[in-house]
């Protein structure tokens, strides 16, 4: 395993631990509705900290986790000197390896079917993924789309758009 891949597990696993007990909903804004009542007027890093607490969420389809990449993670280096933002890539990587999560399965990258950009994501940014699987595999592989955003509430915007087919350890045997 890279390290790259090792510190985007961690952080998955960090938030998923963090949350483990909380109780899953339906819609998004109901899955982190207890810690925006909390505190309506968070600061950013108000806003950071609660991240730490908060873990993956589930629906029929939809699982959601809340992720902070630092400015100490890797994937940062060199993409760009002085203005880092995440790379596209490592968004893929990371709705792949939350795929793993969820299934318990090793996940393999068949392709990209589809990748959108629309807004940098910069160090220590609170990023919501929403990763939706099927409940039905297709014949080539399973084909997971993944919507990550930043902000809440009318501050959201849409970060990327992905989608990706995997070959869920043993679809394709």
């Amino acid at each position: 395993m890279s390290l790259l891949s090792d510190q985007i597990r961690l952080i998955l696993d960090n938030s998923f631990q963090k949350n483990k007990e909380k109780f899953f909903h339906k819609d998004k804004e109901k899955c982190f509705q207890n810690n925006e009542e909390k505190s309506p007027q968070k600061n950013e890093e108000e806003s950071l900290q609660k991240n730490e607490e908060e873990s993956l969420q589930r629906n029929e389809k939809n699982y959601y986790a809340r992720l902070v990449f630092d400015d100490e993670f890797i994937g940062f280096q060199g993409h760009f000197p002085g203005q880092p933002v995440l790379p596209g890539i490592v968004m893929i990587q990371t709705l792949q390896l939350m795929c793993e999560k969820i299934t318990g399965k090793n996940a393999r990258l068949q392709s990209i079917k589809d990748s959108r950009f629309m807004v940098p994501v910069f160090p220590n940014q609170l990023v919501t993924l929403v990763a939706t699987l099927p409940r039905r595999k297709k014949a080539e592989g399973t084909l997971v789309k993944g919507i990550f955003y930043n902000g809440h509430g009318k501050e959201e915007k849409i970060v990327a758009k992905i989608s990706i087919l995997l070959d869920m350890e043993g679809d394709l045997a």
